[in-house]
């Protein structure tokens, strides 16, 4: 039962319903279209097809209308909300600063950053995680955002342009030291450049609670 938690899966089911019923749906028709009467053995088929039918439109009128009022949300703006979400000053910040080049991501925000900034950006991190990185990289990128011993000699493997990670994680507080300048900072993030890089426009920071719809940023 945990699939009804997961709606990306909504879309096979219905695939996966019609492929079923489609030859329960070519037997109930046939029948009529052919015989004005049907024996019991000819019913059988019709008589098993409309209980499929029915059951089906049962089952997703019970999945619908629970979901209806979420559903009902969503209809004029898909929000982009949740712990996850950076500010969007940062996102303005790129964009009208029109950053181009290699940026090492927070985990959570790469997939955010290629949908914005793709292809004048290239991320180093993003929610594909397995399917598009090797576990080495995965591993190296939590133990640079953790600051440890490896996390500078990395990010010289990696050599970016620009950095984009949020403020609390340990790294943001070492990049000065290393070197890199902090161009953006806000309640959630930070981005850092490479010393020389620039001018850069500021954005302000506002305190607008405002619900950000897709696409952003």
């Amino acid at each position: 039962i945990l699939w009804f938690r997961f709606t990306r899966l909504d879309a096979f089911f219905a695939l996966t319903v019609c492929l079923l019923l489609t030859p329960a749906l070519v037997s109930a028709l046939e029948p009529s279209a052919r015989t004005p009467r049907l024996t019991q053995a000819e019913r059988k088929p019709l008589q098993l097809g409309t209980g499929a039918i029915l059951i089906t439109v049962f089952a997703v009128g019970a999945m619908l209308i629970p979901a209806a009022p979420l559903m009902a949300r969503y209809a004029s703006c898909l929000p982009i909300d949740g712990p996850w979400v950076p500010e969007p000053e940062a996102a303005r910040f790129i964009a009208l600063n029109r950053l181009t080049g290699r940026m090492v991501t927070w985990f959570d925000w790469g997939e955010y950053a290629i949908w914005q900034f793709s292809p004048a950006l290239r991320v180093s991190m993003d929610g594909r995680r397995e399917t598009v990185y090797r576990d080495e990289t995965i591993q190296a990128h939590r133990r640079f955002y953790a600051a440890d011993d490896t996390a500078l000699p990395y990010l010289r493997t990696l050599d970016p342009d620009y950095i984009w990670v949020p403020t609390r994680v340990p790294i943001a507080a070492r990049l000065a030291d290393a070197g890199w300048t902090s161009v953006f900072s806000g309640p959630i993030s930070v981005v850092f450049a490479r010393p020389g890089a620039g001018p850069f426009q500021p954005v302000a920071i506002t305190t607008t609670t405002a619900v950000r719809c897709f696409p952003g940023p």
